[in-house]
């Protein structure tokens, strides 16, 4: 999901600390956090959900 990456970016969400501290949110901050995101900063394309379910999947693995 590379197309995020500017979006990520323009929210403020630029090194490994940053998303270290999504990852060890539950999953409703997680969640929220992407909306948020993709509320502020619309990437290219349209997430679907299950891209949504997806990301929040890598973010609980990046915390363990």
């Amino acid at each position: 999901m590379h197309f995020l990456l500017d979006s990520f970016l323009a929210f403020g969400c630029s090194n490994r600390r940053c998303l270290e501290a999504v990852a060890k949110s539950g999953d409703a901050e997680i969640e929220k956090f992407i909306q948020t995101v993709i509320r502020r900063y619309p990437p290219a394309r349209l997430l679907e959900d299950m891209q949504i379910w997806i990301l929040k999947q890598h973010f609980k693995s990046y915390a363990i």
